[in-house]
């Protein structure tokens, strides 16, 4: 099991449609997984310190992710990115982070685009 992980204020959690586990960890500024048949713990995006990048997993920087949610239909996640005031969407399968809605600035809006 991954009892020798650490996490600092993991937030939220999904479930992919590979049965990998998903946390939000608010604290590390990053996606991490559990990999439910061994427990193995694994951080495929993000880490600290907190910033804002768009991009292959790897390079993709977070900055306080508190929520995230499974797409039935795609199987990808949407992720609150709390403090860079944006959605962003993490496509595990196709390796990417793209920003969905939000300019990073903390305001209120509807729109399209930018």
């Amino acid at each position: 099991m991954g009892t020798a992980a650490s996490f600092s204020r993991p937030s939220s959690v999904a479930f992919l449609p590979s049965g990998l586990l998903v946390i939000a960890d608010l604290g590390s500024h990053a996606l991490r997984t559990v990999n439910a048949t061994d427990g193995s713990v694994a951080t495929p995006v993000g880490l600290p310190p907190a910033a804002f990048a768009d991009g292959a997993l790897a390079a993709a920087r977070f900055s306080g992710p508190n929520w995230a949610a499974v797409n039935p239909a795609t199987g990808a996640l949407a992720v609150a990115d709390l403090s860079n005031n944006r959605l962003r969407t993490v496509d595990f399968l196709g390796g990417r982070v793209a920003t969905l809605a939000g300019s990073g600035l903390p305001a209120f809006g509807n729109g399209v685009g930018g």
